[in-house]
């Protein structure tokens, strides 16, 4: 399971004011994957307002996007998370996290392929999806 949080700004041109709005994905793999978990993190979570019965309940289904060029299955019938990252990708807007590492590689792991060994082929590969990312 993953959860993925947006944020897309956009500037209004008629008073200089950014517009800002939040989106919340609870994601489940589209192929059937074994997790695990801390208990302590679980319990960190529920203590904090998660709820835990919304994100089985309403979560949305993703898979692995195409490498650039080889397209396994038309657009429409990706799931809708992996089609996110797919327009997030082809817009080639900047990407802002905030000591985001971990974050960047479970996207990676989740949305693009395994780890790679070495972590100059990890920052490559990423910044080859996606090439403008502040952190």
């Amino acid at each position: 399971p993953l959860q993925l949080g947006l944020c897309c700004a956009r500037l209004r041109k008629p008073d200089s004011t950014w517009e800002l709005r939040s989106y919340e994905f609870n994601l489940w793999p589209q192929d059937r994957r074994l997790f695990t978990s801390d208990f302590k993190s679980l319990l960190f979570l529920r203590s904090h307002g998660f709820d835990f019965n919304a994100f089985l309940e309403h979560g949305y289904t993703f898979c692995r996007l195409p490498t650039f060029g080889m397209r396994k299955k038309p657009s429409a019938q990706l799931p809708l998370a992996t089609k996110v990252m797919e327009a997030l990708r082809a817009a080639k807007v900047p990407l802002v996290f905030h000591n985001g590492l971990l974050d960047l590689l479970h996207l990676y792991s989740s949305f693009f392929a395994d780890l790679p060994e070495d972590c100059n082929r990890f920052a490559e590969d990423w910044m080859a999806q996606f090439p403008l990312l502040f952190d």
